[in-house]
C-alpha cells in the first residue's frame, strides 16, 4: 500500500507541475497577444502621421509619382496591421473564451463533487436510518 501512495503523490505532483507550466503557457501567451496589439497601436499612429503628411503633399503636388508610391506603401501598411489586429483580437478572444471555458468546467466539477458528497451523506443517512429502524423492530 505504500508503494501505491508513493507512486500516486508522484503523478499527483506531476499533475500540478503539468498544470502549472500549461498555466505559465497561457499567461505568456497571452501576454504576448497584448504586447503585439500594443505595437501594432504605435505603429498605427506612426503610419497615419506619415500618409497624412504625404496626402496633404499629394493634394498640392498631385503629379509627383513618388509621393503617391509612397502614400500607397503606407495605405497597404495600415491595412496589414488593421488585418493582424484584428487576428489578434480574434485570438484574445479565443484565449478568452478558453479560459470561460475551463472556469465553467471548474465549477461543474466542484458542483459533481458537492453532489457526489451530498449523494454519499443521504446514502449513509438512508442506511443508518434503516438499520435503526431494523434494530427498533428487533425483539432482542
Amino acid at each position: 500500500m505504500g508503494i501505491l501512495v508513493t507512486v500516486f503523490d508522484k503523478f499527483q505532483k506531476l499533475a500540478e507541475k503539468i498544470l502549472r507550466q500549461k498555466e505559465q503557457d497561457r499567461s505568456r501567451a497571452a501576454q504576448h497577444l497584448q504586447r503585439e496589439l500594443e505595437e501594432i497601436e504605435v505603429r498605427k499612429s506612426e503610419v497615419e502621421a506619415v500618409a497624412g503628411d504625404l496626402e496633404k503633399r499629394l493634394r498640392i503636388d498631385a503629379e509627383n509619382v513618388w509621393i503617391l508610391e509612397q502614400w500607397l506603401l503606407y495605405v497597404e501598411e495600415m491595412n496589414q496591421l488593421k488585418q493582424r489586429e484584428n487576428e489578434l483580437k480574434l485570438q484574445v478572444r479565443e484565449f478568452e473564451v478558453n479560459e470561460e471555458y475551463r472556469n465553467l468546467q471548474q465549477k461543474l466539477k466542484e458542483i459533481q463533487s458537492a453532489d457526489a458528497n451530498t449523494d454519499t451523506t443521504n446514502s449513509e443517512v438512508n442506511k443508518t436510518t434503516c438499520v435503526m429502524l431494523e434494530w427498533g423492530r428487533d425483539p432482542h
